[in-house]
């Protein structure tokens, strides 16, 4: 696994990030400002085609790779954990127009965010918090 700064480094312009956090996934768009929860509950080479991945961030050590997918080489892999609080979350998502795509209404505390059933959420709110830490979100693509 790649440090989160070689990571973004390395990673293919206009190539997209995939989360995943348990069975959960999430993408970023191709200039890695926000982040979208993605209803898919599989890992499949077609998903990464399809979604021009370049990169995997591994969220949670219960990540849905197994060992029947096979993980191409050109594709970065990183790990990050997330830290944020849930008042935070709140916070951000009120303040900032980049959390929009991520519907946080059926989430009403932190045990909500680790139900399996919101996996897809949690890993798109730990992808905004990635991006925003190592890309300066929205500000920084066009800044």
């Amino acid at each position: 696994m790649l440090k989160s700064s070689i990571f973004i480094s390395r990673l293919t312009p206009l190539k997209t990030i995939l989360a995943i956090h348990k069975s959960g996934f999430a993408l970023a768009d191709p200039y890695l400002s926000f982040a979208t929860p993605l209803t898919d509950t599989k890992l499949t080479p077609d998903l990464l085609n399809e979604h021009g991945v370049g990169g995997i961030l591994h969220l949670s050590q219960t990540s849905s790779i197994s060992s029947s997918v096979s993980i191409p080489s050109h594709i970065l892999q990183t790990q990050f954990s997330s830290n944020l609080t849930f008042q935070q979350i709140q916070q951000f998502s009120q303040e900032d127009i980049l959390w929009e795509d991520i519907d946080l209404e059926n989430i009403q505390n932190e045990q909500d965010l680790e139900l399996e059933k919101n996996s897809n959420i949690k890993a798109a709110i730990s992808l905004q918090h990635f991006l925003f830490t190592h890309c300066g979100g929205w500000a920084n693509t066009f800044g």
